[in-house]
C-alpha cells in the first residue's frame, strides 16, 4: 500500500471537536486567511481521523477508517493502519518547512529535507512547483493546535491534530 507521506502532513489529516472554554472554541471557527506567523514553530501530531483505501492480505481494496489519540504509548496500533509516520511539522521563518519522524526502534526523531510552502487563503502548499506538491487546508485558527485536512477522493479523507511544542 503507498504510504501517506506529507499529511498530511500534512498528511493525514484529522479532526478532534471536544467541548471547552471560549478561546477553544474561536481556536475551531476559522475566519479569513492564515498567516506565516501563526504557523512558525514546531508542531506535533496528537490525533487523527478519517478514511483511507488499503490492501488486505488477499490484495482486495478495503476503505479503513481511523480515529485515534496518537502518542508514543498507541504508536503500535497507530502503525497498524500503515497510512503515516508519527511526525511532527516545522514551519521556519521565509515560509520554509521541515517534517521530522519518529524513529520507534531508537525513541528519536529523523530530520526530513527543509521544502518550500506558500499559503493560498487556508491552504498550505508544500513544495509548490516541484512535481511532488501537497495540499493541505487549516480548518482552524492555529494558536496552540493546528488542525489540517487532507482530502482526495480515490484514496483518503483525513484530518490531523498537531500542538504546538515550541
Amino acid at each position: 500500500m503507498k504510504k501517506i507521506w506529507m499529511l498530511l502532513l500534512l498528511p493525514l489529516c484529522f479532526g478532534f471537536m471536544a467541548c471547552g472554554n471560549d478561546e477553544e472554541s474561536e481556536n475551531t471557527s476559522p475566519a479569513g486567511d492564515i498567516s506565516e506567523e501563526q504557523l512558525i514553530g514546531l508542531w506535533e501530531m496528537t490525533y487523527i481521523k478519517g478514511w483511507y483505501y488499503d490492501e488486505d492480505n488477499d490484495d482486495n481494496v478495503v476503505k479503513r477508517t481511523i480515529d485515534m489519540e496518537v502518542k508514543p504509548e498507541t504508536l503500535n496500533k497507530f502503525y497498524e493502519h500503515d497510512i503515516s509516520d508519527y511526525v511532527r511539522y516545522q514551519f521556519l521563518s521565509g515560509k520554509k518547512f521541515k517534517n521530522y519522524t519518529y524513529i520507534v526502534e531508537s525513541g528519536t526523531w529523523k530530520e526530513g529535507k527543509i521544502v518550500d510552502y506558500k499559503i493560498e487563503g487556508r491552504t498550505i502548499i508544500l513544495a509548490p512547483g516541484r512535481g511532488t506538491e501537497e495540499q493541505v487546508t487549516v480548518i482552524n485558527n492555529p494558536s496552540k493546535e493546528l488542525v489540517l485536512h487532507n482530502y482526495d477522493p480515490e484514496e483518503f479523507d483525513l484530518t490531523i491534530t498537531l500542538k504546538k511544542i515550541n
